[in-house]
């Protein structure tokens, strides 16, 4: 796990000189780290994998939008957070909601059906995934296992 985690530290540089050549390899190494840490079972470091994000989308006001887009979701991830860990009761709502979302361009219903049968692997989670919908995952499994700041 910590050599996964050296990796996507000695990897942000690269990704951030030449984003498009290396973004597929910072997604799976991003993936296998947090593999080896469910292995292990220890909280991966989620605030690891956020610098990588940052960096993959071209955009100078990423970092903003991605944390106004986090904001906003907020309510909504708490909830599929909620029933991750075994409390049902908001699903119904999430799931009307979730269609409202695929209507308007996001595609993370199937995501987060996975995290709800115990996925956490963010290389199946995000395969496929832009940038912002990456981020609504990583949010969700921030709040399922915070990072370990020990």
């Amino acid at each position: 796990r910590e050599s996964f985690a050296q990796g996507l530290r000695l990897l942000i540089p690269f990704v951030t000189e030449s984003p498009q050549t290396f973004e597929q390899l910072a997604q799976i190494l991003a993936g296998e780290y947090l593999s080896s840490s469910k292995s292990a079972n220890l909280e991966p470091d989620i605030a690891l994998l956020e610098p990588l994000l940052a960096v993959l989308m071209p955009d100078n006001e990423f970092g903003n939008e991605i944390q106004e887009l986090l904001e906003e979701f907020e309510p909504f991830l708490q909830d599929v957070a909620i029933v991750a860990l075994g409390n049902n009761e908001p699903q119904k709502q999430i799931e009307e909601h979730l269609a409202i979302l695929e209507g308007n361009g996001f595609q993370i219903k199937n995501p987060i059906h996975q995290i709800w049968a115990g996925e956490r692997d963010l290389s199946v989670l995000t395969t496929g995934l832009n940038a912002q919908e990456s981020a609504i995952i990583i949010g969700i499994l921030e709040i399922i296992a915070p990072p370990d700041h020990s």
